[in-house]
């Protein structure tokens, strides 16, 4: 009988270990595919950025600012639409009335978010020290896959850094790599965005 009751105890012990890990192992697949997306659109009165979050095919979370809308009524839509966006989990929401401008431009903004994660992937950023200041990258993983850099560097020379934060994410893309050749003319630019490509991806 005793025998008995501490093998049923183990049965029901390991059956609770699978479970949990199970779950964590559920839980890790869904932070692999999580996201955080951002666009920004011109609205009624001044510029409206949105923040996405995504997890796998499903909106988690939107955020909308827009500091120049309309106390109000734009102001109403960057409160109620973000809500309306989750629960529909779709950019495809009716506008909130009286406040139809600033309601596209979120609408339009969350689309242009999710467009720029076209494989679903996870987005990763990363930073490096370039010739004018930092030179910010966000990298889009999927498989295993690069499909997807931008790169931004406001404080780097015209017409020569700028050149490497044009041309360097395509070839990194195409590459599916970070060790790539370096812009001619835009040696530290462009390994600056080398770097921060490869610190985003480790």
């Amino acid at each position: 009988m005793k025998k008995g009751l501490i093998a049923l105890i183990v049965l029901v012990l390991s059956y609770a270990i699978l479970a949990v890990g199970n779950n964590l192992g559920g839980a890790a697949a869904t932070g692999a595919d999580a996201a955080t997306l951002t666009a920004t659109v011109k609205g009624f009165g001044g510029d409206v950025t949105v923040t996405v979050k995504t997890s796998g095919d499903k909106i988690v979370d939107v955020k909308a600012e827009g500091a120049d809308e309309t106390p109000g009524i734009g102001t109403n839509a960057i409160d109620q639409l973000p809500g309306k966006i989750v629960e529909a989990n779709s950019a495809d929401v009716e506008v909130v009335s009286g406040a139809t401008v600033t309601s596209n431009a979120i609408i339009e903004a969350v689309k242009s978010a999710l467009a720029s994660n076209p494989a679903g992937g996870e987005t990763l950023t990363g930073t490096a020290k370039g010739f004018g200041g930092d030179v910010t990258v966000q990298v889009v993983m999927s498989g295993g896959k690069i499909v997807d850099v931008k790169a931004e560097g406001a404080n780097e020379t015209q017409g020569i850094g700028t050149n490497a934060i044009d041309q360097l994410p395509g070839k990194i893309v195409e590459a599916n790599s970070a060790d790539v050749e370096v812009v001619s003319g835009a040696t530290v630019t462009s390994n600056a965005i080398i770097e921060a490509v490869k610190s985003a991806i480790k």
